[in-house]
């Protein structure tokens, strides 16, 4: 019997979030009828090693290969493989492949051992110490899927671009493929680890694999592997394995490339109270279409002298940018970076300000397709409420047409399988329950021309003219000639014993094409205010494809120029 062991380095290529039970807390200004205040805001913390660094338990993500092994290879394979629990012990298997712990890399590249005790500065390890690396904001959402009052919650999370090693091991014959196999279900399309999947989190990058057999009577030989750390590379490089090639996921996917027919913007509240009580500098192009932004320094802090400012305030709402761990692409090219908004360097009279990439998650162009997919479904079924007949119907007819448009406003359970659903109000004493959907959208990234501060004047929401008060006039980032990637999973339909039960009936189908269809024509805007509309295509690939690009031709949605042949 030999002992196969298999290397992996995974890069997370969306924010990673592993609760761990316990709670982050974070003052957040915002405004009051009194001024400026702060709200308290909770989410989960990551959960940690004995340094505080961010770590993978080992059945975080054997569960998810389990899954993936049994819709490749069956339930019985996968039971097998990684074993199961019953009634009782007695009843239960151990698996035969051990899953190792995720350790996360330092600057250098190199994972970090467990032990208590680490000491010495590391930019990253530093960064990723904090309670909160990366904090994103999100909306609560109701029972008929749209915001649920002024109510909302944060998610804490890796970063795009942390790296953690792996290590898992099998005993079986030096011939025997299963862990490769096994390793190679990493690089599967579907998986995603973690929290909130369907919000575009959780989705990671094999960036090396590595692979070595050990004979019974290599004792010594195993021992000095298993004491190194896991991203020391073993014997075989598996990159070119052509057993660890990429399995084909079952889903349909939707790549949907848009360009902004002017301004864009993904805000980020967090400056919202500074600028709306403060004022701005004005309007200002911020960018030239690369990276990073100049401006004379001197002729900005005398900008901010005419107007009674703050010496070196900056009071712009801005658009939504994240952190980003960037390692360089050779490991003796130097150390990683954590790329942050607000990465300054200077240079004689001017400043330069190094610009992250703007992130949309995958929850702002999931939710809007589903909104505006529900009105399509609505419409086709003749699920509609008369304007008109609601102006003349009493008090009894008002109340049965507000009944009926409430009732419209909920998923229907069609799209409740597309999309999922959120629990209900009580139902007979029992509360409606949830499911999860089967469209996952991923985290896409804005790319952008300039990056520009506009100014606003504050509307007073009573007379609906412009206030007549200092400091009424506040500024917003925006991004013009903005253009995105945006991918949509759809993954087959499933009864409850994870069976395939065929197609999407024809009205769901059709109500999501429609909704593409308005997204890549400027009728669906993304993002805040106004802004936002935008034109594009879409490019259908994977499970099913050609069903699916036969409605979307029937329907006019503007496929690649390879997709319709021309």
């Amino acid at each position: 019997m030999y002992l196969h062991l298999i290397r992996l380095t995974l890069e997370t290529a969306t924010p990673l979030s592993l609760g761990s039970g316990r709670v982050v807390r974070r003052k957040r200004p915002c405004l009051a009828a009194t001024g400026e205040d702060t709200v308290e805001h909770a989410a989960d913390a990551i959960i940690r090693d004995a340094n505080g660094l961010p770590i993978i338990p080992g059945p975080s993500y054997q569960g998810v290969l389990k899954r993936l092994a049994a819709s490749a290879w069956g339930w019985n394979r996968a039971n097998e493989i990684f074993g199961f629990e019953g009634d009782n012990p007695k009843d239960g298997q151990m698996g035969t492949v051990d899953c190792g712990w995720g350790l996360v890399h330092d600057a250098e590249d190199k994972a970090v051992s467990p032990l208590p005790g680490l000491v010495g500065k590391d930019d990253v390890l530093d960064w990723l110490r904090q309670d909160a690396p990366l904090w994103r904001d999100h909306v609560a959402l109701g029972d008929r899927l749209s915001v649920e009052g002024r109510k909302k919650f944060a998610r804490v999370a890796v970063p795009r671009g942390a790296r953690f090693s792996i290590e898992l091991a099998h005993r079986a014959s030096a011939q025997d493929d299963t862990l490769i196999k096994v390793a190679a279900l990493f690089r599967h399309p579907d998986f995603r680890l973690g929290a909130a999947r369907n919000r575009g989190y959780g989705r990671l990058r094999v960036i090396r694999a590595s692979h070595e057999c050990f004979a019974p009577t290599d004792g010594t030989a195993l021992r000095k592997q298993r004491a190194q750390a896991p991203s020391v590379a073993l014997a075989t490089d598996l990159m070119a394995d052509p057993g660890f090639v990429r399995p084909q996921g079952r889903a349909t996917v939707f790549t949907v490339t848009l360009k902004a027919d002017g301004f864009l913007r993904m805000g980020a509240a967090t400056e919202a109270a500074i600028a709306l009580t403060k004022g701005s500098h004005g309007a200002r192009a911020v960018s030239d279409g690369s990276s990073t932004a100049w401006w004379d320094e001197g002729q900005r802090q005398h900008e901010a002298d005419q107007n009674g400012q703050e010496k070196g305030a900056d009071n712009t709402l801005r658009l939504m940018t994240e952190p980003v761990i960037a390692y360089p692409p050779d490991r003796t090219a130097g150390v990683a970076e954590v790329i942050t908004a607000q990465d300054i360097v200077r240079t004689g009279e001017w400043t330069k300000l190094t610009r992250l990439g703007f992130p949309v998650p995958g929850s702002q162009l999931r939710q809007p397709i589903a909104h505006r997919s529900l009105f399509h479904f609505n419409r086709a079924a003749g699920r509609v409420v008369d304007a008109e007949a609601y102006i003349r119907a009493d008090a009894a007819g008002k109340a049965r047409i507000e009944a009926a448009l409430a009732d419209h406003a909920r998923r229907p359970a069609e799209l409740a399988e597309l999309f999922g659903a959120a629990k209900g109000p009580s139902v007979n004493s029992k509360p409606a329950p949830g499911r999860a959907g089967r469209l996952l959208a991923d985290d896409s990234e804005i790319t952008a021309k300039w990056v520009m501060a506009v100014d606003h004047a504050s509307i007073d929401r009573f007379t609906g003219s412009v206030r007549d008060r200092t400091g009424a006039l506040f500024a917003e980032e925006v991004l013009y000639s903005a253009e995105l990637e945006a991918s949509f999973r759809i993954s087959p339909r499933l009864d409850t014993q994870g069976q395939s039960i065929g197609g999407w009936p024809d009205a769901v189908t059709d109500a999501f094409l429609k909704a593409l269809r308005d997204l890549c024509t400027g009728h669906l805007p993304l993002g805040a205010r106004s802004l936002g509309a935008c034109k594009g295509w879409v490019q259908i690939n994977g499970h099913e494809a050609e069903t699916w690009r036969e409605r979307a031709v029937a329907l006019d949605l503007p496929l690649a120029r390879e997709e319709t042949g021309s």
